[in-house]
This record gives C-alpha cells, structure tokens and sequence, in this order.
C-alpha cells in the first residue's frame, strides 16, 4: 500500500535538495554494498558483458532515468535490432507474398531466412519441424486448440499454474464433448509430478480418444519452471503434448533436440528480445500437424477454392495452412537478427538472473515492521538458487 502526502505536508525545496557531501557518502556506501554483494555472488562478474551492453543498447533506460521491470510483459528492444531493421526497409520495395511480383520475391526471402533462422536458434532440424509465424504466443496455442482432433473421449490436461491463453483451450476440448483435468497447484506455484501421473494413468487399459498435455514452461505467476520430463510420461500415455514457452523462451536457450517428446511449441518474439511486437511462431513436428484438423480455410491457407461451390483444395505446403491471411512480412526481416543478438548474451543472462532473482527474494523477505516486526512482503515462491 502507497501514501500519496498532500503539497501542504511536503517538506520545503531547501529541506528536499541533497548536498553534495550526502551524495558523495551515499555513493560511498552504494559501493561498499555492491562490494559486498560482489564477495557474496562471485559469479555475477561473468557477466560484465551485460552492464556494456546496456550502455550502448538501451542507454534510453538513463536518458529516461526510468527503471524498467515488465519483462514478464514484454523485453525491451536493443537499440542496434531496430536501426538495423529500419535500414533493410529503407534499402528497398517489399511486397505482399501472395502476389507475384519482384517486391513478393524479396519479402519472400526474408521469410525464408527468418523461418530458418527460428528452426536453428530452437535446434530444430527442418527436415522434423516447422515454423508457423503468427500473431504471438496466443495465437500459436490458439492454432493446435482449434486444430487439434478433439472428440467424446478425448482429453485434456492443464497446469493450474499456467498462461492465461492456455487456459482457453479447454473451450475447445469442452465443446467437442473431451474431458478438462486440472494439476493443482502447489502452495508455491507449479504441480506435484505424483498428480500428474496420477491423471495421465487414469483409467488405464481404456483406450482414450486424441487427447492433449500442455506445459507451460515458466509460469507468468510464479516464476516456476516445471521439469520437462514430465513431457515424456505424457506421450507414454498417449497424450500429444504442447509446450507454452512465451515466458520461458526469453531467458532460457531450448533445444527441442532435447525435448523430443514436445510436439510443439508456441513463442512471442516480443518477449524474447523486444522487437517487433504481434509476431509469434509455432514451431513443430511435421508429424504432429499432420493429425491436426483446420476447420475453416482464409487467403493463403488452400491453393483452390469453388464459389459458388463445395470443393477446397488445402495448400501443399504444410505451414501455409496454418498462416492465416497475408504475414507480416515487413515485420519479418527483424527476426534473424534480434535471435543472432539474443544468442550472443543469452549465456551471460543465465549467470546474473538467479542471482539478481536470489539477492531480491532475500532482500525483500528481510524487510519487516520495526515495531512488531511482522513481514512487510509476502513472496508465492521459492527462492531461486544462485548461481543456477
């Protein structure tokens, strides 16, 4: 709770202006702090590389003299991602892919690089997988929700503890008659693995229609990542499996090598490295798509339509019956070049966060009323181990 006081309590200007010998023993002891932090977080001068990194990408954060901490939301953009983008447009015509023309073809090519750009920085072999660029994360869920073959005996698994957009799928497994469980969530945020078991193998012997797990990666709430090898005991039931890595993909590299029992996976590039916002993909399995159902059909998505008539011919090429209408192909070009940035300080992230995130939860938990010296913070999760 904040307290705004009235102008009549403020203190006078003389009263509010520090001297210069408070400001000089205050940045004494911010230093001798940060000493201390230092001896106590040896680690977290590895990654000296981001404190230079700040001053020539986002020295906007200075000018503004705003500190920025909605990175859950959404990540700031490195001031290079978006002058370098800004000079590919300039340096030419782009076109709307679905005409023929020289503008299509150049756009075309910077699809095609940002596509594969997606599938190498995912470790995703293209030969397995495919890049579906959408709106965002949301969409991409949205994409296998309505897709997905749902039926009568079919179901449905969900995190409590999840992004709010995998919560509207159930609406698709509702209406197709599937059964919705929920893993309850733990007194710090997540799921017990015992319960997810416990479901997964509920009615064993029983066949089961098309049914769907989906994981997400790091909850928007707590923070917690659950293990990924809960993915494997779901495909062992016979779930097809759907990862949310909206928030999980921004400070943690994913190899989908690694993860083979996930079927597909949604992300938003905004979160991962600011810009540009409303672009998101669905990377997945060849095989996995191949037993998703579309239910309507829009420009780009079938290579033949009747009208007046019946017959549709879907589109060939398998990521294009699913990229709804025209891309945003001017958009696109900013892709390549915000995971290239993305993966030269991803490494040092994964080295400072933990222990930035160790240090807050710690502070935070030590303020107390100095009169009953009840807890000021109330924190829903576990502090997280530094270094990782």
């Amino acid at each position: 709770m904040l307290s705004v006081l009235s102008p009549s309590s403020l203190p006078s200007k003389a009263v509010l202006l520090r001297k210069p010998s408070s400001k000089r023993a205050e940045k004494r002891q911010l230093d001798a702090d940060f000493d201390d932090f230092l001896a106590k977080h040896p680690q977290y001068r590895q990654s000296d590389v981001l404190d230079r990194l700040r001053k020539v990408e986002f020295s906007r954060l200075d000018k503004a003299n705003e500190v920025y901490v909605d990175y859950m939301g959404g990540c700031l953009w490195p001031k290079s991602l978006v002058t370098g983008h800004a000079a590919i447009l300039k340096s030419g015509l782009f076109g709307n892919t679905h005409s023929d023309s020289p503008c299509a073809t150049r756009s075309d090519k910077h699809i095609a690089t940002a596509r594969a750009a997606v599938l190498q920085f995912f470790d995703a072999p293209s030969s397995d997988y495919v890049c579906i660029f959408t709106s965002n994360a949301t969409n991409a869920l949205k994409l296998v929700g309505e897709s997905f073959p749902f039926g009568p005996n079919g179901r449905l698994i969900l995190p409590a503890d999840c992004h709010n957009s995998v919560n509207g799928l159930r609406t698709f497994a509702q209406s197709a008659g599937s059964s919705i469980d929920y893993l309850a969530s733990t007194p710090y945020g997540g799921f017990d693995v015992s319960d997810a078991l416990d479901l997964f193998n509920k009615d064993a012997g029983s066949v089961h229609g098309p049914s769907l797990f989906v994981l997400t990666g790091q909850s928007n709430i707590t923070g917690i990542r659950p293990s990924t090898s809960i993915l494997s005991d779901a495909k062992n039931a016979g779930f097809s499996t759907l990862v949310d890595a909206a928030a999980l993909a921004s400070s943690s590299r994913i190899s989908l090598q690694e993860l083979p029992d996930a079927d597909a996976m949604a992300v938003s590039f905004y979160k991962m490295f600011g810009y540009p916002t409303g672009v998101g993909a669905l990377i997945a399995k060849k095989s996995f798509l191949s037993t998703l159902r579309r239910k309507w059909f829009s420009g780009g998505t079938v290579d033949f339509v009747q009208a007046p008539g019946q017959l549709t011919l879907h589109a060939k090429d398998l990521t294009a019956r699913f990229e709804e209408g025209t891309l945003n192909y001017s958009s696109l070009s900013a892709i390549a070049p915000g995971l290239e940035f993305l993966n030269n300080y991803m490494p040092f992230m994964t080295i400072r966060l933990p222990i930035l995130h160790h240090y807050l939860h710690n502070a935070l938990e030590s303020l107390v009323y100095p009169d009953t010296q009840t807890h000021l913070v109330r924190i829903h999760t576990r502090p997280r181990l530094a270094p990782l």
